[in-house]
């Protein structure tokens, strides 16, 4: 699956880049730590985004918002979002999100996602 990942959280970075990187599922495309150059580069998309992982904290603009233009943009584009706030699942899932992974999360739990989203593959 092509996969961007989209992080402004450099404290977890590592650990989910190297769980993206041992994923032979997943085929890592780019990585941006900017939501607005991302929703940019997707409105001329050349790179087929499949899927796209969200793990930022942003003030201005939640996650949930930032999927959902995401969605609008294209609504094949599968979003699964990392976060650290159980309150906000209910709210990703009105959006379409196929997962949402609450942090700290397992490697098990991560393997469980990308399962999830091989097998939802259109």
């Amino acid at each position: 699956m092509n996969t961007i990942y989209l992080s402004n959280n450099f404290k977890d970075n590592n650990v989910l880049n190297k769980l993206i990187n041992k994923s032979p599922e997943l085929k890592p495309l780019q990585k941006y730590k900017d939501k607005n150059k991302l929703i940019k580069n997707l409105k001329e998309d050349n790179l087929k985004t499949e899927t796209i992982l969200i793990d930022i904290n942003d003030k201005k603009e939640a996650p949930v918002c930032l999927a959902k233009k995401i969605k609008e943009i294209d609504s094949r584009i599968r979003i699964v979002l990392i976060m650290d706030k159980r309150n906000k699942a209910a709210e990703a899932f009105a959006v379409d999100v196929e997962d949402y992974l609450l942090k700290p999360f397992s490697r098990k739990r991560f393997k469980k996602t990308i399962r999830r989203l091989k097998r939802e593959k259109i």
